[in-house]
């Protein structure tokens, strides 16, 4: 049974009804890979509950040392979200957030971080989960997975190895090689999949802080993308790797999502 609340979408000053507020709702599930019990949240666009109208769905990811909860509260995805749609500059969707520090323990005590997990956990048990329990529509065409920092090298891992599934991708202040421990088994396939990528992916976008101290890695990513004849949307912010820039991200990205 899932929890669920209001979304905070606006200040008590606004005066706009509460039928513009989406909601977010709590759901759990056990982790295959690591029988964790973990839980995931779901933004519902305004008037959700009151429709049989099936939604586009967005897998929205965070940075490393934050949760599933980052992006609701350091984020503002639901106040984001909420006047985007009452301005009709969005299309209504639902939005997933998920728990990406994934974590290993060896024998020996010692912890290893496994950001590569993500992908099974999203298709076997976040995935379902979202679409028995929720109105999603189906295909690629309805399907977008995004992240920051962190969570952009977990989406550039699953989408570069399931071409197809996500017709629209996001990397905020975003990685496409693997900067924790340099296996890049997920580029290799994308350089012999590039033009496959290119015809199944409505939306490649990119979005980088002028001032990130991992700007070098976002040019490399620049080389990458030119050397593979990978297409893209690529941005550059005020600012360095923080939420601002962020912020900044998912507004630009959602305004072109699902079109």
């Amino acid at each position: 049974m899932a929890s669920v609340w209001k979304a905070n979408a606006w200040d008590e000053t606004h005066g706009e009804p509460a039928a513009v507020r989406g909601t977010i709702c709590q759901e759990r599930y056990t982790a295959h890979i690591s029988q964790k019990e973990k839980c995931c949240y779901i933004y519902t666009p305004p008037g959700y509950g009151e429709t049989a109208e099936s939604y586009p769905v967005l897998y929205l990811q965070h940075g490393y040392g934050e949760n599933e909860l980052g992006w609701i509260y350091q984020g503002k995805l639901a106040e984001i979200a909420d006047q985007l749609i009452w301005e009709e500059k969005i299309r209504p969707m639902l939005i997933v957030t998920a728990d990406g520090m994934m974590r290993e323990e060896k024998e020996n005590g010692d912890i290893a971080h496994r950001p590569e997990w993500f992908t099974e956990e999203l298709l076997r048990d976040i995935m379902p989960l979202v679409e028995k329990r929720y109105r999603v529509k189906p295909g690629k065409d309805n399907h977008a997975l995004a992240g920051l920092s962190m969570g952009s090298l977990q989406t550039s891992m699953t989408v570069f190895t399931n071409i197809g599934l996500f017709g629209w991708v996001g990397l905020f202040s975003g990685f496409m090689g693997n900067i924790f421990d340099g296996n890049n088994a997920h580029l290799a396939h994308l350089a012999e999949q590039a033009d496959a990528f290119n015809q199944q992916t409505r939306l490649f976008f990119r979005g980088m802080g002028g001032n990130d101290p991992f700007w070098e890695s976002f040019q490399k990513d620049d080389s990458l993308c030119e050397k593979y004849g990978i297409r893209c949307v690529r941005k550059q912010y005020d600012g360095a790797h923080t939420w601002n820039v962020w912020r900044q991200c998912i507004v630009d990205f959602l305004e072109l999502l699902f079109r």
